[in-house]
């Protein structure tokens, strides 16, 4: 019986393996006429990367190199732009935004280390964010002075350089001093608070390689705080609105 058994489900096998090598070509297929479609707008529409959409069936995700998101039809003919939502028993979900979460924090996390500027606790850490910053922005500023408290708090404040002014401005220049600096964190605080330093700029890649993955994850202005889960936070935040939001305690902060 058990080898009968064994034998009647090789059809219903043989079926699913078909079905899922048809599944896959298809998509396939479909990936090549949408890049063929969108190649001559390589330049307005810098793809990144195409796949079946998990959420609706039919429907191809497309990303671009700047972090913006939409849906193809198979045959790369029609375009859908705008969020996915789901109307979920937990209410109406933005399933693009959490895509877009999770996209950024992999690619954040993905910088190397040592080119970030790092703020830790002295006591193990408890949560770290990420903070697009610019050294001319007076609500960095204001931020920057606010880091103690957070620290206090167990929160780890990982810099990534992001000048709003471009790669020719005085303030990328300027950035380039502390990014180059051998006490970079107190380079950082000193520009901060309108000192100036000797360092001269270095050739190093931190600056346009953070500059461009803020404007890959949908930086548009500073501070721009990147939480442990991939939200962003645009804009100024007190500490204690930012501790809060990691869900740890406000006691150790003051």
């Amino acid at each position: 019986m058990k080898k009968l058994t064994r034998l009647a489900m090789l059809p219903s096998l043989a079926w699913a393996m078909c079905l899922s090598v048809g599944t896959a070509a298809a998509d396939d297929a479909a990936i090549g006429l949408i890049k063929q479609k969108l190649g001559a707008l390589q330049q307005q529409m810098p793809v990144e990367s195409i796949q079946a959409s998990e959420q609706v069936k039919g429907l191809y995700e497309v990303r671009l190199s700047t972090g913006e998101t939409f849906f193809a039809t198979p045959n790369g003919r029609y375009l859908v732009v705008g969020d996915l939502y789901e109307v979920a028993e937990q209410g109406v979900l933005n399933l693009s935004e959490q895509a877009r979460d999770q996209a950024r924090i992999q690619a954040v996390q993905a910088i190397d280390p040592s080119t970030q500027i790092l703020f830790s606790p002295s006591a193990p850490v408890k949560a770290s964010v990420y903070v697009f910053t610019d050294v001319d922005c007076p609500y960095c500023q204001k931020l920057h002075q606010e880091v103690p408290k957070l620290t206090a708090a167990g929160v780890e404040v990982r810099y990534l350089a992001f000048p709003r002014t471009g790669p020719q401005s005085a303030t990328y220049q300027k950035m380039q001093q502390v990014w180059c600096a051998q006490d970079k964190a107190q380079a950082l605080t000193q520009v901060k608070q309108g000192q100036s330093l000797e360092t001269p700029p270095c050739d190093s890649q931190a600056l346009p390689t953070q500059y461009a993955l803020g404007q890959s994850v949908g930086v548009r202005g500073t501070p721009s705080i990147v939480l442990p889960d991939g939200r962003m936070i645009p804009g100024y935040v007190q500490a204690e609105q930012l501790i809060t939001a990691l869900g740890l305690s406000l006691e150790t902060a003051n």
